[in-house]
């Protein structure tokens, strides 16, 4: 689940009960990553989130776990926040350096402050910049996530987001983007 409300996502048309953000004791969900490394003996895990980190201590706890287990992999994340990025201190993002962490997909979306604000995405690009600087001060890939084809989006919105990756990529060169997908609209949700 997913406490968010972004408006372009497809968590946003399911009721408050299917998309209520509930957490799975660590101890549990590291016993079922070591039984998928028992019987697949995979060298490298993506973990699929709506949103990793919604409660960042959980997070750096679930990767606590892991490196006290001695788990050996590699590792991706996708489902990470701009404004978890901000929440976290040097002592967590250390330690996804330490447990193996390739890199994090991050929902950006836009780089137009306005279409940020018709989909309540509750980030803006200089935080964008801002979190970005900050993952540039380590061994982690952040791959960014942005869209187009919003309803009312512009040319000039486009141009932003176009600034954007620009400056993403020429301040962190670890920095990809992961592609401008295409929005779709979910039905029953806002867009």
């Amino acid at each position: 689940g997913c406490p968010h409300n972004c408006t372009f996502c497809y968590i946003t048309s399911l009721s408050n009960k299917e998309r209520r953000w509930q957490a799975e004791d660590v101890n549990k969900t590291v016993d079922h990553l070591m039984h998928v490394i028992d019987l697949y003996s995979p060298d490298y895990i993506s973990i699929i989130d709506d949103d990793f980190f919604v409660n960042i201590k959980r997070g750096k706890a679930f990767f606590e776990e892991v490196e006290r287990r001695d788990i050996k992999i590699k590792w991706g994340l996708r489902g990470v926040r701009i404004d978890e990025i901000l929440r976290m201190d040097d002592s967590i993002l250390q330690l996804l350096e330490r447990v193996g962490m390739q890199h994090l997909n991050i929902g950006v979306e836009s780089g137009s402050p306005r279409m940020l604000e018709l989909i309540d995405k509750s980030i803006n690009p200089a935080e964008v910049v801002v979190a970005n600087r900050k993952l540039s001060n380590y061994n982690l890939q952040p791959l960014y996530n942005f869209f187009s084809g919003l309803p009312t989006e512009r040319e000039e919105d486009l141009k932003y987001s176009t600034q954007l990756t620009n400056k993403l990529l020429s301040e962190n060169p670890r920095a990809q983007i992961s592609g401008f997908h295409q929005f779709t609209p979910y039905p029953a949700n806002p867009l």
